[in-house]
């Protein structure tokens, strides 16, 4: 399940308490609602019991939002109701989406990743860089490009530097800037964000956890509301790469959950490029450790370093970050108990590394690397 809806569901329970036992009705409501909202797209994530749990949580989130309103609309303006709602107050005027800040970093300061490296070099940067000769060939510029791959490998990280490299200006949406319990209004927020973009002489638009968006309508008990969503999405993506534009969208998706993306938007013309963002290799795990320690003005044997990385297998990118910063604070730790002061250079040990590796394992689920296997072999990728 993505941790991002659990997190967000969780968080809009909280504040629903909250507001209750201020008795802000109104307010409550207004959490309650965006609370079965993501359990909801939880539901659409899980399968089995764990699926029907969730759908049984958000129905009884809505019934008490029903009953919430019941509550609130004494005494101020009628709340719409709770699974079909209309726009109501200035909160609900569409966002005005704002590009970020320009990254200053490039790929090659993204340490290893040197096959998604190469496609984004090859699909993407070199038909943007040889217009002409893309134009000739019949290379689109722009485009969609699906970024898949299991939790912590460095996905949206690489899509910043990306966005360096191109001197891009660059949209970095969370799926719950699109996503609003009102009927209509999520639609408006993906035309709105498309609109922003495209007054851009190159932009990028990159939304992580882009499932959320692209639910399988082939799922039983898809709300109407996504049903509608996925399609106002299909028709923002349909065309807007065209060869002879003026200017150029990329559209960029990442997902750790690639298989419970609608089949629709793997078409022809939508996400044709699809870029695995795999876990590290052996030097890519080396590389890590070392940018990590660099960066600490040490410098450790590349035999260490080795020797290390070859014990990660299977690690992702976050957890070989969490195990290098596992032996700093080991270190930071005796150093504090040795009565040092910060004025000597610190010292990271094999020892320490040894201690770092009984605590830090791999958070990579065999399951999702099994069901990422499966929808490449199910849509034909084939891999170098």
């Amino acid at each position: 399940m993505g941790s991002f809806n659990y997190d967000k569901k969780i968080e809009h329970e909280k504040l629903a308490a909250e507001a209750c036992a201020a008795k802000n009705y109104k307010l409550a409501f207004h959490h309650t609602c965006q609370a079965a909202t993501f359990t909801f797209l939880l539901a659409r994530a899980t399968s089995g019991k764990i699926a029907a749990a969730y759908l049984q949580n958000g129905r009884g989130l809505l019934e008490m939002a029903k009953k919430l309103k019941e509550k609130a609309a004494p005494s101020g303006t009628p709340l719409p109701a709770a699974n079909q709602g209309e726009p109501s107050g200035s909160d609900d005027v569409p966002k005005v989406f704002k590009p970020a800040e320009r990254p200053d970093m490039k790929l090659a300061d993204v340490a290893g990743m040197e096959n998604v490296k190469e496609n984004f070099r090859e699909l993407v940067i070199n038909p943007l860089k040889y217009p002409d000769l893309a134009r000739k060939h019949g290379i689109k510029r722009g485009g969609g490009v699906l970024l898949y791959g299991p939790p912590g490998t460095g996905k949206t990280f690489i899509v910043r530097a990306l966005a360096g490299e191109l001197d891009a200006c660059v949209y970095v949406i969370k799926s719950s800037d699109i996503v609003t319990k009102w009927v209509g209004e999520t639609e408006k927020q993906l035309a709105a964000l498309f609109e922003e973009a495209r007054r851009q002489p190159f932009a990028i638009i990159f939304i992580d956890e882009i499932d959320a968006l692209m639910p399988d309508r082939n799922q039983k008990d898809m709300a109407g509301y996504e049903n509608r969503m996925v399609t106002s999405l299909l028709q923002e993506l349909d065309g807007f790469a065209a060869k002879d534009a003026d200017n150029t969208l990329l559209f960029i998706g990442a997902t750790n959950r690639p298989y419970a993306i609608d089949s629709a938007f793997l078409r022809p013309g939508r996400f044709d490029i699809k870029i695995e963002a795999g876990l590290p290799d052996l030097e890519s795990r080396r590389e890590i450790l070392e940018l990590f320690f660099r960066k600490r003005n040490v410098t450790l044997s590349d035999e260490l370093l080795r020797e290390v990385a070859a014990r990660c297998e299977n690690y992702n990118c976050a957890d070989v970050g969490n195990l290098a910063q596992a032996v700093a604070a080991i270190a930071f730790r005796r150093d504090v108990a040795a009565g040092k002061d910060g004025s000597e250079e610190p010292v990271y040990t094999r020892e320490m590394f040894e201690e770092a590796l009984e605590m830090i394992k791999s958070s990579v689920s065999e399951k999702d690397l099994r069901l990422i296997a499966e929808w490449e072999q199910n849509i034909g990728i084939v891999k170098k």
